[in-house]
């Protein structure tokens, strides 16, 4: 090694290890807006997004095997590293979208291109990127001029083949024994599938999805299913009230206690008790309102709701309504 060089990696060490906790905040930071710009988007993950920072052995063993030219150590475009684990394709385009439009990104690639026809392994889209000049004027965003953070944004099927290629170290085709590598390029092709099916099975909802909406009236013995009873819901109670978390599958199940189970069935028991449910949620709305104003706490509810002058979701509607519809045999039927 040159003298240049020691020298050099001295210095990189001194400011890694002055850095390393803005590293850290840097990315919470950062970790923070992606979030926000996931929820803007109604993008739903896989699993909560994974951080990290670069150990300084990672570093060291990076600059022996690539050919890398840092002047400082905030030159490293993946010292801070962002993995957002997705559970549909089709969402990759939505999200490196939004990001390009919100962070001031300097690179972007697929490591998909470098693939051949004929050869497997995992795709993902890798993200470089600052925050914006325009937010460093933020004091709590200032000490991040230039810091860079790699975001991979990949699915879940993606994800499962990297991690389980990583630790059998078959990134590459020349790395796998012959003896096993049929099996593997098997794997590979599986799990790229398995991202096409779901694609299919989106495609075929939305098409169904689709047709339930042009021929809702028509159809009066249609049993109810999640996407049925979710549109039942959509077009009968105030649309500001729907959740994001709705549990449509569960609802299914207590509708069939009040002997509900078909479109019209549905739509009648609505009609019965929405007056009543209608009012009970006046009375909460009213009520946590004032508790609101009192700063006392909220149950089953959140402030942002309770400001948006709303209290029940679609399915909370439901419940109160066959609790309503129940009567005094109520204690015989468990809602969950």
């Amino acid at each position: 090694m040159s003298k240049k060089k020691e020298t050099d990696l001295v210095k990189f060490k001194e400011d890694y290890q002055k850095l390393k906790l803005t590293f850290e905040n840097f990315l919470v930071s950062m970790k923070t807006e992606i979030e926000k710009i996931l929820s803007d988007s109604e993008i739903n993950l896989a699993f909560p997004i994974q951080l990290r920072t670069k150990t300084w052995d990672s570093i060291i063993d990076k600059i022996d095997r690539v050919p890398i030219s840092l002047k400082r150590i905030t030159d490293m475009q993946d010292l801070c590293g962002m993995r957002i684990v997705l559970l549909f394709v089709r969402d990759a385009d939505t999200v490196i979208n939004r990001i390009n439009e919100q962070l001031k990104i300097t690179k972007l690639y697929d490591t998909g291109e470098r693939l051949e026809n004929n050869q497997f392994g995992y795709t993902s889209t890798h993200i470089i990127a600052e925050i914006p000049d325009e937010w460093l004027k933020v004091p709590s965003l200032s000490d991040f001029k230039n810091l860079k953070v790699e975001i991979q944004v990949r699915t879940i099927s993606q994800h499962l083949w990297s991690e389980a290629s990583n630790l059998l170290q078959y990134k590459k085709e020349q790395s796998v024994p012959n003896e096993v590598l049929r099996s593997v390029s098997r794997v590979s092709a599986l799990l790229e599938t398995v991202d096409l099916e779901f694609e299919r099975v989106l495609d075929e909802r939305e098409e169904y999805i689709s047709e339930v909406k042009k021929s809702i009236k028509k159809i009066d013995d249609i049993e109810l299913n999640v996407d049925l009873l979710e549109q039942i819901l959509d077009d009968n109670l105030p649309i500001e009230n729907k959740g994001t978390d709705e549990s449509y599958a569960e609802m299914i199940k207590n509708l069939q206690l009040v002997n509900v189970s078909t479109k019209k069935a549905l739509i009648d028991f609505i009609r019965r008790n929405k007056s009543h449910a209608l009012e009970e949620e006046k009375i909460s709305v009213e009520k946590h309102t004032e508790n609101l104003k009192n700063n006392q706490p909220l149950a089953g509810t959140t402030k942002e709701r309770i400001l948006k002058g709303v209290f029940y979701k679609h399915i909370g509607f439901v419940r109160n309504m066959i609790t309503n519809e129940a009567g005094k045999s109520w204690g015989k039927i468990k809602v969950k």
